[in-house]
C-alpha cells in the first residue's frame, strides 16, 4: 500500500476565510427552497436566487466586495414560478440561462453597462419554447460544444440546440422525473438521476435515446438529488440520502455500472451534498446545503478512491455554492481554486491556497493547461459525431490569451464577428516607480524589452537619467541590483544568485569576479541569504576588493527573504521582509565586530514592503535620520526614526555628516556613459538657524562618536541632571551659612597656670 503515501501536490491545499470587507454582504438572499445550487459563477459576473414572489435572480461583478442592497443589484425577473436551474454559458460568460417548470427556456444576456450599475431585466433577448405539457426541471451545458445544452423534463432529457433555438434530440426511458443532469468531460455521455435521487442513467444521445446503462443510486428517499460526471476519468459521483436520513455520496466507473467503487457516509442531515468538481487539480468540493462546513477531498486513481485533504469551517450556514472559473484565480498567491459561498445575507469568496515558500515566481507545477473560452467544436460538427476537444491554454500570466466577450444577436452566432480581447494577467499589479521625475522615456537605441519579466529596477543616483533593471529569463535568478556609490567602472552593479559583479558603462556584459549587494568603505554586504541547515535568515560581509568572507550574522528564522536599505550617511542596514512586524537594524563598522545590533522596531501588524526616503527629507531638528513608508495590506503608514537628545535646538553634527546627495545628478548620462568618474555630492543637512552640537576647533572634520558607546536614554540623563541640580542648591545653602570652627570649651575660664601644682 505504499502508493497511499505517494505525495501530492494539493495535498496541502488550505481554505482562507476572508474577512468581512472581502465578501458580499447585506444581500437580500433570505430563506431559499430551490433544488439548484443556488448561485452560478462566470468570468465577469455573480447569479443568485434573491428573495421575492416568483423567480428572481441577482447579478453582481465576480470581483464585487462589500455593502450591497437591492438597489446595488441588476435584478432579473426570470419566471412566475420558482427557478428551477440557472447557469452561464462556458464559452461566453455573459449569457445566462435560466428555466422553470411553467415557462420557456430564456436567455439573458449582460452588456457591460447593465452589468456594473443597478438595473432590473424583465425580458429576455431570447425565449425557446420546448412545449406546454413540458415541466422543465433542470439543464448541463455541454463542456465542449457551444450553445448545445441538455435539459432535463419529465421522464426523459432533450438535447437544445441554441444556435437554431429548437431540440436537436431527445433521449427517453427514464423512472419518474429527472432531477440533475451532467455530461461526461468529453462531451460524449449525459448522465441523469431521477426518482428524488434514488435512480441513476447513462445515455449516449448521438447513438440511441434509450440509456446505455441504468442503475440503482440512493436507498433513502430525500427532497432532490445530484449526479455528476468527475471530467474525464471516467467515473461519475453521486450524492444523496440513505434509509437513516444521512448524507451518502457514491462512485461509480462509467465501465460498470453495476456496483459503486465507492460508497461513504457523512453524517445525519436534510441537506442534499453539493458535489463540485475540478478537473485541473482532480479536488472534489463537498458543501452539505444548511451545513457549516466545506470538505475538500482529491480523487485518486486506486481505493479508497478519496483523499481527503481538507474540513473547513464556514461561520454561516450554507445555501449553495459554486467554483470560479480558472481565469480569475490569483495564481501569483497559490490559490488553485475559489469557493462561493451562499448564506442568507452574503456571499463568501473563499480562497483556497497551497501554501508555498515564496509566490514571486508562477509555480507551473500546480496550474496545468485549462479550458478556454474557445469551444472544440460547432453544434452541427457535433451532431455530426465530431468529439474535438476545446483547446487548453496556460494560467502563467507572462502568457497571453485571447478570448471571445463580444456578444451578437444569436447565442449561436459565427464566432468570427465576436472580438478577441487579451485579458490582463493575473499577477499582482506592478510596483509603482519610486522615481521623481513625472515622466518617462524611452532610450534613444530603441525600448527592447526583455525576454523574461523584470524582477528588479533600480535609479541611477548620480547621473540624470540612466536606469537599471534585471530579469530572470533562467533558472540562475539574481535578486537585488544595486549601484556602489563610487560609481567606478569596476565596481558599478552587484547581482545576487548568482553574484557576478558588472562594469556597466563598457560592453560586454561579461562578469568579472563574484561579488555581492551593498558596499562602503570596502564592505560589502550580502542580504537575503538561508542557511541550509536551520533555513535561518542570516547578513554576510564580504571584502569589496579582496571578496574575503568578514562576518556572518543570523538575523531570525522566517520563510521570506530579507530585503536591504542602507544609509550611507549614518551605516544602518534596515532589514524587514514581506509579511514581518519586526525591522531589524544594523550599524555597519569597517571593522570588527562590522555589525553592531541596534533596538529593533515592532510593528502591530505585517506590512508588505518598506520603502525609505531621501536624505534630506528627514527632519534634523528633531534628531530623525531616517523617514519612509510602510506597506501594509489595507494602508500605507508613515514611519520615521529618531536619535534621543536633550538639545534640539542645537544641530547634532555628530550624528549628521554631509549627507551623500541622491536627489540631484553629479552627472549627466552622456558622460556617465562615456565612463567619467565624477564624484558624487555631498551636502550639508544643516538649518541655517541652527549651531552646531559639537565645536569644530578650527578642523573641517567633526568628531564623531565611539561605535561601540552605548547611548544613555533620555530617562537616565534627566534623572542624572536633576540629581546634580539638588547637589548643586545644597552647597549653594552652605556657602550661605558661616562655618564657626570654635569649641565651646574654648570660651570657659579655668584656674590659672601658676596654681597649677605638680604632685611630688
Amino acid at each position: 500500500m505504499a502508493w497511499r503515501f505517494k505525495p501530492s501536490k494539493f495535498k496541502n491545499t488550505t481554505p482562507k476565510q476572508p474577512k468581512k470587507e472581502d465578501t458580499i454582504y447585506d444581500i437580500p438572499v433570505g430563506t431559499l427552497s430551490c433544488t439548484n445550487n443556488g448561485i452560478k459563477s462566470s468570468a465577469s459576473l455573480l447569479a443568485f436566487h434573491i428573495e421575492g414572489e416568483g423567480g428572481k435572480l441577482g447579478v453582481l461583478p465576480i470581483d464585487a466586495r462589500g455593502r450591497r442592497l437591492r438597489q446595488d443589484l441588476s435584478v432579473i425577473c426570470a419566471h412566475a414560478d420558482v427557478i428551477s436551474d440557472f447557469d452561464f454559458l462556458p464559452f461566453n460568460d455573459r449569457i445566462l440561462l435560466t428555466c422553470s417548470r411553467d415557462e420557456k427556456l430564456k436567455l439573458w444576456r449582460f452588456d457591460d453597462e447593465n452589468a456594473n450599475l443597478a438595473s432590473t431585466l424583465g425580458e429576455p433577448f431570447q425565449a425557446i419554447d420546448l412545449g406546454a405539457d413540458r415541466f422543465l426541471e433542470c439543464f448541463a451545458t455541454h463542456p465542449t460544444t457551444d450553445d448545445i445544452i441538455a435539459v432535463g423534463s419529465g421522464s426523459g432529457a432533450i438535447v437544445v440546440d441554441l444556435h437554431r433555438c429548437q431540440p436537436a434530440m431527445e433521449v427517453t426511458g427514464v423512472e419518474d422525473k429527472v432531477q440533475c443532469a451532467s455530461w461526461s468531460g468529453d462531451g460524449k455521455l449525459l448522465a441523469l438521476s431521477s426518482d428524488k435521487g434514488r435512480k441513476g442513467y447513462a445515455f449516449d444521445p448521438r447513438a440511441s435515446s434509450q440509456p446505455t446503462a441504468s442503475f440503482d443510486l440512493h436507498a433513502g428517499m430525500g427532497r432532490e438529488g445530484r449526479i455528476v460526471f468527475l471530467g474525464d476519468t471516467g467515473r461519475v459521483l453521486s450524492s444523496g440520502f440513505t434509509n437513516k436520513r444521512c448524507q451518502e455520496i457514491l462512485l461509480f466507473d462509467t465501465r460498470n455500472f453495476a456496483k459503486p467503487i465507492h460508497t461513504e457516509e457523512l453524517g445525519p442531515s436534510t441537506g442534499v451534498v453539493i458535489p463540485l468538481y475540478d478537473p485541473d487539480t482532480r479536488l472534489i468540493f463537498l458543501a452539505g446545503k444548511g451545513s457549516n462546513k466545506l470538505t475538500i477531498a482529491e480523487l485518486v486513481d486506486k481505493d479508497p478512491q478519496f483523499s481527503y485533504v481538507f474540513q473547513h469551517p464556514l461561520t454561516e450556514q450554507l445555501l449553495g455554492g459554486c467554483l470560479a472559473p480558472k481565469s480569475v484565480i490569483d495564481v501569483m498567491s497559490g490559490e488553485v481554486q475559489r469557493f462561493f459561498q451562499l448564506s442568507k445575507s452574503s456571499i463568501v469568496p473563499i480562497p483556497c491556497v497551497v501554501p508555498r515558500r515564496t509566490y514571486r515566481e508562477f509555480h507551473s507545477d500546480l496550474y496545468s493547461d485549462t479550458v478556454g473560452s474557445v469551444p472544440g467544436a460547432t453544434v452541427d460538427e457535433w451532431l455530426a459525431g465530431s468529439n474535438k476537444l476545446p483547446p487548453k491554454y496556460s494560467l502563467d500570466p507572462t502568457h497571453r490569451h485571447k478570448f471571445n466577450t463580444a456578444v451578437t444577436n444569436g447565442v449561436g452566432a459565427d464566432h468570427s464577428d465576436a472580438v478577441d480581447q487579451t485579458p490582463p494577467p493575473v499577477q499582482s499589479p506592478p510596483p509603482m516607480p519610486k522615481s521623481e521625475p513625472p515622466v518617462f522615456t524611452a532610450p534613444s537605441a530603441g525600448m527592447n524589452g526583455h525576454a523574461s519579466k523584470v524582477s528588479k529596477a533600480v535609479e541611477e543616483e548620480i547621473a540624470s537619467r540612466p536606469r537599471a533593471d534585471s530579469e530572470s529569463p533562467t533558472a540562475d535568478q539574481h535578486s537585488p541590483l544595486y549601484h556602489t556609490p563610487q560609481r567606478q567602472p569596476s565596481a558599478s552593479f552587484a547581482f545576487e544568485t548568482p553574484s557576478s559583479k558588472y562594469s556597466t558603462p563598457s560592453a560586454p556584459f561579461a562578469p568579472l569576479q563574484e561579488s555581492a549587494v551593498i558596499e562602503k568603505n570596502s564592505v560589502k554586504a550580502k542580504i537575503g541569504e538561508f542557511s541550509s541547515k536551520s533555513s535561518s535568515r542570516q547578513v554576510s560581509l564580504y571584502d569589496a576588493v579582496t571578496l574575503a568572507h568578514l562576518h556572518t550574522t543570523i538575523v531570525d528564522t522566517q520563510p521570506q527573504v530579507l530585503i536591504p536599505h542602507y544609509d550611507y550617511d549614518s551605516s544602518v542596514l534596515t532589514l524587514t521582509g514581506k509579511g514581518d512586524r519586526m525591522v531589524h537594524m544594523y550599524e555597519v563598522s569597517p571593522e570588527a565586530p562590522f555589525l553592531m545590533s541596534l533596538a529593533p522596531f515592532m510593528a502591530p501588524t505585517g506590512h508588505q514592503a518598506l520603502s525609505m526616503q531621501q536624505k534630506n527629507e528627514c527632519d534634523v531638528r528633531a534628531v530623525e535620520f531616517q523617514r519612509g513608508w510602510r506597506l501594509t495590506e489595507k494602508t500605507v503608514e508613515f514611519l520615521y526614526f529618531k536619535v534621543p537628545r536633550i538639545k534640539k535646538d542645537l544641530y547634532q553634527n555628530d550624528l549628521f555628516p554631509d549627507s551623500l546627495v541622491t536627489w540631484s545628478p553629479a552627472m549627466t548620462a552622456e558622460q556617465w556613459f562615456s565612463g567619467s568618474k565624477q564624484q558624487p555630492h555631498f551636502q550639508s543637512l544643516k538649518p541655517s538657524d541652527m549651531e552646531n552640537l559639537v565645536a569644530e576647533n578650527g578642523s573641517t572634520e567633526v568628531r564623531a562618536p565611539q561605535p561601540t558607546a552605548r547611548k544613555q536614554p533620555m530617562e537616565k540623563v534627566r534623572e542624572r541632571n536633576e540629581e546634580d541640580e539638588r547637589k548643586e542648591v545644597t552647597a549653594s545653602w552652605s556657602k550661605q551659612i558661616g562655618i564657626d570652627g570654635s569649641l565651646e570649651q574654648d570660651r570657659m575660664e579655668g584656674v590659672a597656670e601658676e596654681e597649677w601644682m605638680d604632685d611630688a
